[in-house]
């Protein structure tokens, strides 16, 4: 039994009832279910005729009706829809048996609010309905849609906790305790991403050191962090059932993402866990790694235990803008069929489009309400001649936002540079900066005020976590109010106040956002001190992309980090530049990248200065990459490495050399007890220890050698 108010809490996106389904399951082991459907139309919504009660009451019914039919839209009419997305819930509830659901459209056809109408259905079995999003600015930070959505299930489960929400017999305590004996030692790991987890355990560092890495060893790191994220959701779906996580515009995901979304649904040890990815078909070709993603897992299908449903959300076809009309309207199909003709050629169909396009002729009177005929009037031909130039949503949105307060717009951009999601403490901190000095800057009362104008606005939603744009098209239109080169420098002073504002922790929470900010900034005129500044904060960047297997992101704050430094910076940022050239030297290698590898390589190799225990990871690294395509030459390498060492070895005879040391080793091996073997001394010498590792590196290159 779930206790306590299951009213949804996700920001408003789901305010309706879903259709009751049927008791058909859809999507059984070994088969997908896909179902192309157009957008219906609104039905039984909110009227848009004035009540005639009160002048005041019906002005605020102009203004806020098209806000909420918009944010309600994608819910009314879609029972085929909704019906197979509940089908999929009740079979899950049923059997625990895990559900993968695709839907697809292009941008604004209503993907997330069909997702959205299970969230009471959710809420209604203690379960936790949890949404993160990738963003197109910081597509290459690792694992952004998960760490959001992850972000929502602590929230979540922090609000049950407080609010009494918990299924009954189910206690906080027991909750942490199991995920920290579960997760153990690897949610120091999990932490990198999801800091919030920390609000649930208490603090890793209380509870497991950091432990050692292997210097290099990014497969490893990567299979820690993917049996750590696996395990916390394996948890969490065993006390809140069901557990259902949508991971919208999946298009923008990173690699690591895409890979780790493979993990958590081909978990077998994992139940009652939906998931739901969410992707614009217009920007997904066959070779996307999207597809690439489907194509795997639908081959898995067959051997893990989880059910495949697609659905793909086309545009609104003109008979149904016109249905959405008579229901806001109130008026007959003869009345609204040549306005909903023009909306749809204007719109091209597209439902956030048409919402907002219906939205731009309220506010501009092109359609207003008459109060002699008691009735919603236009001029077709004037409203054919006024929007003849709006040819795209933002434009629409830019609009609509130039009407508001200017404040409030400052604020909105300054909200869109933190990203597709971000909290009110944090915009309000940047907010008090930036507005610092001026007569009417705006206290913290007024910031929240703002944001709740634009949930009313149909801008924002705000969930657990915090708030986020309703969709990406309007954080676009945020960010475009203003010129490029304005907006250039208030990224840049976004970045610069977060970086004063944060504590350490914080920054390293918010370090890539932080740091995408202040890179805004480069070529501008930036002293040597901030620039040096600028190039550690890239560095820390870049190990933590590293840590998490977001090498390409790492190449690129290696790269940026680099060109900030000062001339002549091996004398004097020598520790800095060594560390960014190992770094750029792991990620080439990783990434494949040969030429850039060696030529990283090669300006490290050049600095007569740099002492041999300091080129010894960039030898390896460069052994590594060489087994694989010159083994001739990795042999060389490790020859030279171990006369530098003292350990030198003959060149010539290589294997008789290698076969007279292994027949010796063997003789010393059958005289040898194992148990005197464990007591003998740790090897203390820096040389041995790293001519012991040359050898072994040794080992692939060797055996391809004899082979060949």
């Amino acid at each position: 039994m779930c206790i306590g108010d299951t009213t949804s809490r996700s920001g408003g996106s789901v305010s309706q009832s879903t259709t009751t389904p049927s008791s058909k399951s859809i999507g059984s082991k070994g088969t997908s279910t896909t179902t192309p459907v157009s957008r219906p139309s609104l039905r039984n919504g909110t009227s848009f005729r004035h009540e005639t009660s009160s002048s005041s009451d019906s002005q605020a019914s102009s203004r806020n009706v098209l806000n909420a039919e918009m944010s309600k839209l994608g819910l009314y009419g879609r029972q085929k829809e909704t019906e197979i997305i509940r089908n999929c819930l009740d079979d899950l509830v049923k059997t625990g048996k895990n559900k993968l659901l695709y839907i697809s459209g292009v941008s604004g056809s209503g993907k997330t609010a069909l997702a959205a109408s299970v969230v009471d259905a959710v809420n209604d079995e203690c379960g936790i309905f949890a949404i993160g999003k990738f963003d197109q600015k910081l597509r290459d930070e690792p694992y952004a849609g998960i760490a959001t959505a992850g972000r929502h299930i602590c929230g979540e489960i922090l609000h049950k906790n407080s609010t009494g929400k918990m299924r009954s017999g189910l206690s906080f305590e027991h909750i942490k305790k199991t995920i920290i004996e579960k997760v153990g030692s690897e949610l120091v790991t999990l932490a990198l991403i999801l800091p919030e987890i920390e609000d649930i355990v208490g603090p890793v560092s209380d509870l497991f050191s950091e432990g050692s890495e292997q210097e290099g060893d990014y497969g490893a790191s990567k299979e820690r962090l993917n049996t750590a994220i696996r395990t916390f959701f394996r948890t969490v779906a065993a006390f809140f059932k069901p557990l259902v996580m949508v991971l919208d515009d999946v298009q923008w995901a990173d690699l690591p993402s895409l890979n780790l979304m493979e993990v958590l649904i081909t978990d077998d040890s994992s139940t009652n866990f939906m998931l739901v990815a969410l992707y614009r078909s217009n920007e997904v070709n066959d070779t996307h790694p999207v597809s690439k993603m489907i194509r795997s897992l639908d081959e898995k299908q067959e051997d893990y235990d989880f059910d495949t449903t697609k659905i793909e959300v086309l545009d609104l076809r003109v008979g149904q803008v016109e249905e959405i009309l008579v229901d806001l309207l109130q008026l007959p199909n003869y009345r609204t069929s040549e306005l909903a003709e023009i909306i749809h050629r204007r719109t091209g169909g597209n439902a956030f489009f048409v919402l907002n396009f219906i939205e731009m002729l309220k506010n501009k009177k092109l359609v207003v309400y008459s109060k002699r005929e008691q009735s919603w009037v236009w001029d077709e031909s004037e409203i054919e001649l006024e929007t003849i130039a709006t040819d795209n949503v933002v434009d629409l949105l830019k609009q609509r936002m130039k009407s508001l307060p200017k404040k409030m717009q400052e604020a909105l951009q300054l909200a869109a540079c933190l990203g597709a999601s971000f909290q009110e403490e944090m915009l309000s901190k940047v907010a008090k900066d930036y507005f610092s000095g001026q007569e009417d800057r705006p206290t913290a009362n007024q910031i929240s005020k703002w944001l709740t104008d634009g949930i009313v606005q149909g801008l924002l939603k705000m969930d657990s976590v915090g708030y986020r744009w309703v969709h990406d098209k309007v954080q676009e239109a945020a960010l475009s109010i203003t010129d490029e080169a304005d907006l250039k420098n208030m990224r840049y002073q976004v970045g610069k106040i977060m970086l004063r504002r944060l504590s350490r922790q914080e920054l390293d929470h918010a370090l890539f956002v932080v740091v995408n900010l202040l890179n805004v900034g480069i070529g501008s005129d930036m002293s040597s001190e901030s620039a040096v500044s600028l190039a550690e904060l890239n560095l820390r960047a870049a190990n933590r992309a590293m840590r998490l297997s977001g090498f390409e992101v790492a190449s690129l704050y290696t790269d940026t980090a680099i060109g900030l430094l000062p001339a002549g910076y091996w004398k004097s940022h020598y520790k800095m530049a060594l560390q960014l050239h190992m770094i750029a030297t792991n990620v080439h290698s990783v990434l494949g990248n040969v030429e850039k590898m060696e030529a990283v390589y090669d300006d490290v190799m050049k600095q007569p200065d740099i002492p041999l225990k300091d080129r010894l990871p960039l030898y390896s690294s460069m052994v590594e990459s060489l087994s694989g395509r010159d083994v001739g030459r990795a042999l060389d390498l490790c020859f030279d490495v171990l006369e530098q060492l003292g350990h030198g070895i003959m060149r010539d005879g290589r294997k008789l050399t290698i076969y007279t040391n292994l027949n010796i080793v063997k003789s010393h091996d059958k005289k040898l007890d194992p148990n005197l073997a464990l007591q003998l001394p740790v090897m203390e010498d820096e040389n041995a220890r790293a001519a012991t590792k040359v050898l072994s590196a040794m080992i692939p290159s060797t055996y391809a050698s004899n082979k060949k």
